[in-house]
């Protein structure tokens, strides 16, 4: 665990944003700890859209847990998930700066709201995102279970308006293959990893609009795996 540790804080990009550092619930002593805060390496992080209008964030800074590759889990630090730059960022209390978990060591994460309720969870995958190529990048977990639906979060800009542009891209995820769809009846039921039949049953029977319709799609999701368990 302390190689780990090790890692993420070698690796670990500052950014200008005051911060807070994680509280671990690993067996890492003070000692340790501070020896490695103390040879820390980083770089000044510039906020390449700093006054920009418009959702740059998924979240405000909230509490969370990182699961890492090896399935260690680390709790009770405070993350924000940055959608425009697909990374995840922490607060650290020493130096009161922001920090980005490098991507590589992360299997996923959890966000939870002040009533510690589970808000949303991320897992990070290999997909293809149109115009960007095969990448790893975060999906949000919206309906668990095989088939499972993610979505990608992300920001564009404008950049003759100074504007953030916020949009969602959806995958369905079965047999260890993740397909792009659109938010609609006829995508949904040509799906590979659906039956049509069984589908359009349940959107008909249910009376589920899913055209453009986050809410809609996942409602038809939640049903058709209830009824496929």
């Amino acid at each position: 665990m302390r190689i780990l540790y090790l890692v993420i804080l070698f690796s670990v990009v500052l950014c200008k944003v005051e911060s807070q550092q994680f509280d671990c619930a690993c067996p890492v002593d003070d000692d340790y700890s501070a020896k490695l805060q103390a040879t820390l390496m980083g770089f000044e992080y510039t906020n390449p859209i700093e006054g920009y209008k418009g959702k740059h964030y998924f979240n405000s800074w909230t509490l969370g847990e990182v699961e890492l590759n090896n399935g260690d889990v680390i709790k009770e630090i405070y993350l924000q998930y940055d959608q425009y730059k697909d990374e995840l960022m922490w607060l650290r209390k020493t130096d009161r700066r922001t920090g980005i978990i490098p991507k590589d060591y992360i299997h996923g994460f959890r966000l939870f709201n002040p009533m510690n309720k589970l808000m949303a969870t991320f897992v990070k995958r290999k997909v293809a995102i149109p115009y960007m190529g095969l990448r790893d990048a975060y999906l949000q977990l919206l309906v668990p279970g095989e088939p499972a639906l993610l979505a990608f979060r992300y920001s564009t800009v404008m950049a003759s308006a100074n504007q953030l542009i916020e949009k969602s891209l959806y995958f369905i995820s079965a047999s260890g293959i993740d397909y792009l769809i659109k938010p609609s009846r006829k995508d949904l039921m040509a799906n590979p990893a659906i039956n049509h039949d069984s589908m359009k049953e349940t959107l008909h029977v249910n009376r589920i609009g899913i055209k453009n319709n986050e809410e809609g799609l996942i409602r038809a999701m939640q049903l058709y795996n209830q009824l496929h368990k």
